[in-house]
């Protein structure tokens, strides 16, 4: 395959050309060390991000990427291809070859984001306020207005005592609601710096009179300072916003905007940005409750904060056009304006009547067609394991882990959505998050829907609901009579060989599972096989079983002679949607739990010393940027 040197790469970037630099090993490595503009593109869930995330088939890709001492590269190249792509280039040498050739190595996720943070508090001064400090204005009932700056379902999960959660994107258009009074001192929290500077730094640039300043180290020096965090906290922004404030900011957002070279165009001139040879993403930065009410058709949503915190995994074309559309040009211009600084060419739709966003709910989900494989229906796979819904939690003694039936009648649709819930949030970027077993299941169910992105389907939402239906309807005897591709098999007894492997997101296994299902990382399917015991039948499965189905072609070509693979028809939704039981936690580990890494920011738990190395690494970062080269920010 034709390879791209190091040189040849940063030149790209240097210049402003368009490139997309891949990895493509699972997110915990990757977070070990990578180049500052590589996106992590795992090779397990390829396809299903690949078109989302570089539309345009001819832009230049450049791979690496190396996992159990193979090269990922072709694998990932020939997956590529078959996907319409047309150049791809393993990057010579891989990530050795880049650091050989004098390149930076970065640890950690939305590094871009996280550097140009850094650079703003560096060249900007932004204020900030130490832990003991704050505590100190809230025990004393002071004049101050806290406010949360990540998604709200991080600040649920834990937040600073009487703060209100404000994501990154609506502090400049609803702050003045919470904070009328210009005396009123306002302080900006996230986890650790980069959404606090940010949202500190946009509310001093839109010109808010009052006293402004960041938590400095966010939740991380708040827990550091050996101070209490809140739990399940709910406290929102408020909706409405008034016509003269939200003039103000209007105002204020759009010459802040122009000052940061964002340009304008209205709807009907948007194909002029629309090229053969320009790679164009399209961003509505509202709420993605707002979103979903309505939006631009075209347009993905991308609430603003976490696109300027997460842009390498929003655009991971580099040199790409981006535009962005909210309802009256506040949250645009703002994240625009940041964009513009890290060095986006990028514009905003001028506000268009209410009636242009016609599009209503999620999109479909832009992915291939997987090759047809053999499935096998859920009273079939049942059958053969030898379980029942009548069982309940004994689970038939397939599991070590602890089992329970995932419910019956009215409560199989919940189930279903509930799971559903770890699938369908693709673009809360980041996502999006892994669970360690001394976490509250509040936590857990919060972060496992953010790291579903092993096997998203956009519209198995409403598919969930209707197999709940049809559950409730036929029985699970009647069900098993029905006509499927292991038909031939179902009178076999239970005693015949069969493995359930599970290639879903790892925090969505350990929370539930298949009783007796293996956990495996997709793309290490031959590594994983030497762990899970040989069988007759191979069953792949995960959340909507999707992922399962693109996983079926590799399994063939790895289990014994005459061994049959099938795809669980409708993935483990589907056995829930039954009510059979299901097991939870690290029961069967096929694989390590590779696909998600852990930030020593998010959730609870997490040692001291791994939040205090985060946040000396981030202090870091400005001289490591320096040192790499290839930024082209400029903060204003």
């Amino acid at each position: 395959m034709p390879t791209l040197s190091a040189a040849a790469v940063r030149a790209a970037l240097l210049a402003g050309a368009e490139i997309a630099l891949i990895d493509v090993r699972e997110e915990d490595p990757y977070a070990h060390g990578h180049p500052l503009w590589a996106a992590n593109f795992p090779l397990s869930k390829l396809e299903l991000e690949a078109w989302t995330r570089i539309p345009r088939r001819d832009t230049t890709i450049a791979i690496y990427g190396e996992a159990l001492g193979e090269d990922l590269a072709p694998r990932a190249a020939a997956v590529l291809a078959a996907l319409g792509y047309t150049r791809v280039h393993r990057l010579e040498g891989g990530l050795a070859g880049w650091q050989a050739a004098g390149g930076e190595r970065f640890i950690d996720v939305n590094v871009p984001s996280k550097a140009f943070g850094e650079l703003v508090d560096a060249t900007r001064r932004t204020p900030s306020l130490s832990a003991q400090e704050v505590k100190q204005l809230i025990d004393a009932r002071a004049d101050v207005v806290i406010v949360d700056a990540r998604r709200f379902d991080e600040y649920r999960t834990m937040s600073i005592p009487t703060a209100t959660s404000v994501p990154g994107a609506e502090l400049v258009l609803r702050v003045r609601e919470l904070a009328p009074d210009p005396a009123t001192r306002v302080i900006v929290n996230c986890a650790g710096r980069t959404r606090s500077i940010i949202g500190t730094q946009s509310l001093i640039n839109a010109g808010l009179p009052n006293p402004v300043a960041a938590l400095r180290n966010g939740t991380i020096g708040w827990t550091l300072a050996g101070q209490t965090l809140d739990h399940g906290a709910s406290r929102r922004f408020p909706e409405h916003v008034d016509a003269e404030r939200r003039e103000a900011a209007r105002q204020a957002a759009r010459g802040l905007a122009w000052r940061a070279g964002v340009a304008r165009i209205a709807l009907h001139d948007l194909r002029t940005l629309e090229s053969d040879d320009r790679t164009l993403y399209r961003f509505d930065v509202r709420t993605p409750d707002e979103y979903a009410a309505g939006h631009l058709p075209g347009f993905a949503s991308a609430p603003g904060g976490q696109l300027v915190q997460e842009t390498d995994h929003h655009a991971p074309v580099r040199g790409a056009r981006i535009v962005l559309a909210d309802d009256d040009g506040v949250r645009a211009d703002m994240s625009a304006s940041w964009l513009a600084q890290m060095g986006w060419d990028v514009s905003v739709v001028e506000p268009v009547d209410a009636r242009e966003r016609g599009e209503r709910g999620q999109p479909a989900a832009r992915a291939p067609q997987p090759a047809e494989s053999p499935t096998v229906s859920v009273a079939t796979l049942a059958q053969w394991l030898g379980v029942t819904a009548a069982e309940g939690d004994a689970a038939n003694g397939l599991g070590e882990g602890h089992a329970s039936r995932a419910g019956a009648g009215a409560q199989d649709a919940q189930d279903a959505r509930d799971m559903q819930d770890m699938q369908d949030m693709q673009d809360m970027q980041d996502t999006q998050d892994t669970q360690d077993t001394q976490d509250t299941q509040d936590t857990q169910d919060a972060r496992a829907r953010e790291v579903a992105r092993a096997d998203v389907d956009e519209n198995a939402d409403q598919r969930a609901d209707e197999r709940a239906d049809e559950a409730r309807r036929e029985p699970l005897a009647e069900r098993s009579a029905r006509s499927d591709d292991a038909s031939d098999d179902a009178s076999d007894d239970a005693s015949a060989g069969v493995a359930v492997i599970d290639v879903t997101a790892s925090a969505n296994y350990v929370q539930r599972h298949i009783p007796g299902a293996w956990y495996a990382v997709r793309a290490q399917l031959r590594d994983a096989l030497t762990r899970i015991p040989r069988a007759r039948r191979y069953v792949l499965t995960c959340g909507s079983g999707q992922l399962a189905a693109f996983a079926a072609a590799d399994l063939r070509g790895l289990v014994p002679d005459g061994a049959s693979v099938y795809v669980l028809d409708g993935g483990t939704l589907a056995w829930l949607a039954a009510g059979l039981p299901v097991e939870d936690g690290e029961t069967r580990l096929a694989s390590p739990r590779i696909d998600r890494y852990r930030r020593p920011y998010e959730g609870i738990g997490n040692a001291a010393e791994a939040m205090q190395a985060y946040l000396d690494w981030e202090f870091g970062l400005v001289e490591q940027l320096r040192l790499d080269g290839t930024h082209r920010f400029e903060v204003l």
